[in-house]
């Protein structure tokens, strides 16, 4: 109704001007008239009074009242008019002023929905901010926003909120214009889609029908990378199936399988090793993942029977995806966590948006740290890191990528009170390259292409500048991967890789005799390693009945051997949401050049052997949790083993170990366990896991006929996650692992707080490890930018974590070990940020 009365404002201003005018006309009309009755009076006068003659007091006084009121009401007419007239044009005025723009510019609305670009999923709490006009909402519990009462004109919405990236988008209003428009929010560290919307399965499995397997997310990545040491592989240590005892690397092990048998893919390549770390000792060494977690845009972990198109690793595999770069605008991420700080920038490679570019780079500062809370105030660790992605569609059809991981670790100490055997100086440094060409010329077929470049180098020096270890490891491999829609239900997926690899390894030792340091062990070889794999993908009846039958072959060079396994997975759904699968396979891993040309290598040594049984049921508890349980078993062989390698009793007397042991495949294994898992994931609520693994894993020495629990058999084990969302700036998470001690790896009884000699290896265990890590995260939003604040304690409770060293020595006579154990974290509190414009 008041715009419609607005609307009539220009009518209004007419009618006052056209009675201005008539006012102004009548007060002249009547001043006239009676200016012309007063002349008349005055010449009445005039002709009655002659000359010389005088006016009776009476007449004169009569006259006199006359002309007054005649002046009089000239006056008060005058007077009227003009005030009238004043009025009017003042009102007119302010009614032009303040009406006017009103009346001219009718307000805007905008509205409609927020939602998660992953799983198109309505994201409630979220701030919807009109720049520079700075007025702004927050989304329902349904995704919905409103913004009433805009004027037309220019403008920019940012849309964001915690865990989330800052979404920037230009807008033009017209006047009287209702806009709806729909917003795709990408997670934190996740590729922004503006106009294409992505939307999947709350629980997408990356492997369709494939057996035990779970995904993280950006948003999830973040929160369990931890802000000290922001390493996204450390996100994994918390997964169902997953025990890791050690704060300061890492690494981890998977149902008993240790992180040597675990397989790490980079954008579709098996990657060597991606750590900052400390290569070439026998000593413990922390570890640091070279990638950044702010280009990781996911994660599957394959626990066991994964498909045949992944080999060369026994245990698992974690296949790692790195985002694109963003096609809309440039972007920029600055973040400092409590040991480093990096830079990210991404943006369109064109103005066509056909390609886009993403880079960074980290520098540590763990060094300065170390200096000023560590016992060791001479010691300078650090580390430098890049990465970067590059892709470009030539066609709808058809796009090319590139991609590098680079990073430098360095190891610098005071050589003062330090031994000749010591490391002063180390060097580690990692570059992968990554190239491909992806061609989809229908719904029908698929073809990737890749070819991956792998470079590793590493020195360590000690007081002298004497060379202390070295080696590199190089890798040329070519992949090339197809799939095609064969019939009706069948799909056939087959591709072959081939790897030129080179490896030189030397480790030195100091020979007091001759006072000098000589060659201890050198290995140095050129091979190359082939494979091929081939399944059918078949969907028996939908997505109701699915099957996957295939196998690989595997051949080295190194050793000359070739092997050829089968693998089979089912999936079965039925009801509502649930899901019964079951997988079984062969997997292998070759050995590779130190155990095999070393000093105590052996060229018949074969590759190691496992076999996975799992059997899961899973049953969806709404629209966002699930509740599964797993039964898995495996069976190892052909496992190397270096016998007579570690201090052991020989006949009632004390062994050291046999530095001419050789490596054989005397040794096998078997594990058995069951999982229980209870995950929820939402985008407005509570989201996260919890899930107890029980596993007892044994080896058996062939040769020697004992059997012993393995290195990484812990035999309970539960993680734990939660992030919850409280308002659009805040939000917090918690993650807690609990597993029963690993076992020290030797011959050791345990006395009191003392450790003896003894016949039966693997018997004494590590203390419980305990660690519950809180996390609070916390958004400000300014006119161009967000800042992300997060604040966290690395175990609350400040539980004693221990790992095991190295065993120093052995008393002769009473068997009394000298063991070297490490503490882990204390409780530690920490903070980092994330700046992002």
């Amino acid at each position: 109704m008041a715009a419609k009365n607005l609307q009539l404002q220009p009518l209004a201003h007419l009618c006052i001007l056209g009675t201005n005018w008539r006012s102004w006309m009548a007060g002249n009309e009547l001043m006239h008239r009676r200016s012309m009755r007063m002349k008349r009076m005055e010449s009445t006068l005039g002709n009655r009074v002659k000359p010389g003659q005088c006016l009776k007091r009476s007449n004169l006084t009569k006259a006199m009242r006359a002309l007054w009121r005649q002046a009089r009401d000239i006056a008060a007419a005058r007077f009227l008019c003009a005030g009238t007239v004043m009025i009017l044009m003042v009102c007119g005025a302010w009614i032009s002023l303040f009406a006017v723009p009103a009346a001219a510019m009718q307000a805007a609305i905008i509205w409609g929905r927020v939602v998660d670009q992953a799983t198109g999923e309505p994201l409630g709490k979220v701030r919807v901010v009109l720049r520079p006009s700075d007025l702004q909402t927050v989304s329902d519990g349904q995704g919905a926003y409103r913004l009433d009462g805009v004027p037309p004109g220019k403008y920019e919405v940012q849309v964001s909120t915690i865990g989330y990236r800052l979404l920037k988008r230009e807008i033009r209003l017209e006047e009287g214009q209702s806009q709806e428009i729909e917003f795709y929010l990408g997670q934190e560290a996740s590729t922004i889609h503006e106009t294409v919307r992505v939307t999947a399965p709350v629980y997408e499995e990356v492997e369709k029908a494939a057996a035990s397997q779970i995904t993280l997310n950006s948003t999830e990545i973040k929160n369990l990378a931890g802000v000290l040491i922001d390493d996204p592989l450390r996100s994994v240590q918390t997964l169902p199936g997953v025990a890791a005892g050690d704060d300061f690397n890492a690494y981890y092990s998977v149902r008993a399988g240790g992180f040597e048998n675990n397989g790490i893919l980079v954008d579709g390549v098996l990657t060597h090793n991606l750590a900052h770390t400390l290569q070439g000792t026998q000593d413990p060494a922390g570890s640091v993942t070279i990638l950044n977690g702010d280009l990781v845009d996911s994660m599957a972990l394959y626990t066991m029977a994964f498909s045949a198109k992944y080999g060369d690793r026994t245990a698992s595999f974690l296949d790692v995806t790195t985002r694109e770069g963003s096609r809309d605008r440039f972007r920029t991420r600055i973040a400092v966590s409590g040991t480093n700080a990096a830079i990210v920038a991404e943006g369109p490679l064109d103005p066509g948006k056909k390609g886009a570019w993403i880079a960074s780079a980290r520098k540590s500062y763990a060094g300065y740290l170390i200096r000023r809370l560590g016992t060791e105030s001479d010691l300078d660790l650090g580390f430098t890191d890049a990465q970067g992605k590059v892709v470009y569609e030539l066609t709808g059809r058809q796009k090319l990528g590139g991609s590098f991981v680079w990073g430098r670790s360095v190891l610098s100490r005071d050589p003062a009170d330090r031994g000749i055997t010591s490391i002063i100086d180390g060097i580690n440094n990692v570059g992968v390259a990554n190239m491909s060409w992806v061609w989809t010329p229908g719904p029908r077929l698929y073809l990737e292409s890749r070819l991956c470049l792998i470079r590793e180098t590493f020195e360590n020096r000690n007081k002298n500048d004497a060379v202390l270890d070295e080696g590199h490891h190089s890798e040329v491999t070519v992949r090339s991967d197809l799939s095609f829609l064969a019939g009706r239900g069948h799909r056939l997926e087959l591709g072959f890789l081939s790897r030129d690899i080179t490896a030189d390894v030397l480790d030195r030792r100091y020979n007091y005799g001759l006072q000098q340091f000589v060659d201890f062990n050198h290995a140095s070889g050129s091979y190359w390693q082939h494979a091929a794999y081939l399944q059918d993908r078949w969907a028996i009846r939908g997505d109701r009945l699915t099957a996957i039958f295939g196998g690989r072959v595997d051949t080295t060079g190194l050793t000359g051997e070739t092997l050829v396994h089968p693998r089979v997975s089912i999936e079965w759904r039925w009801g509502a949401g649930n899901k019964l699968d079951a997988g079984w396979g062969v997997f292998s891993q070759f050995p590779e050049v130190l155990p095999v040309l070393g000093r105590n290598g052996n060229r018949d040594l074969p590759g190691e052997i496992a076999r996975h049984y799992v059997l899961g049921y899973e049953r969806l508890l709404g629209s966002n949790s699930r509740a599964r349980i797993e039964v898995f078993a495996k069976q190892e062989s052909n496992l190397q083993r270096s016998r007579n390698s570690l201090y052991r009793l020989m006949n009632g007397k004390v062994t050291p170990p046999d530095m001419n042991f050789r490596y054989d495949s005397a040794l096998r294994g078997e594990t058995r366990g069951f999982e229980v898992f209870l995950q929820r994931r939402s985008a407005n609520r509570l989201s996260g896991w919890i899930s107890y693994t029980y596993a007892r894993s044994r080896r058996h020495d062939l040769v020697t006929g004992e059997w012993y629990n393995s290195d990484y058999d812990q035999r309970h084990t539960v993680n734990a996650y939660g992030g919850y969302r409280v308002t659009e700036s805040w939000s917090l998470s918690l993650k807690a692992r609990f597993g029963s001690g690993f076992p020290y790896p030797g011959y050791f009884e345990q006395r009191g707080s003392d450790f003896y000699l003894t016949t039966i290896r693997n018997r004494e265990r590590l203390p419980l490890y305990s660690r519950v890590d809180v996390r609070v995260n916390k958004a400000f939003y300014f006119k161009r930018s967000k800042l992300s604040l997060y604040l966290e304690v690395l175990n609350v409770f400040n539980h004693e974590n221990l790992r095991y060293d190295q065993t120093f020595s052995v008393n002769s006579s009473t068997r009394k070990v000298s063991l070297g154990r490490d503490s882990l974290f204390p409780i530690l509190p920490t903070a980092g940020f994330v700046l992002e414009f």
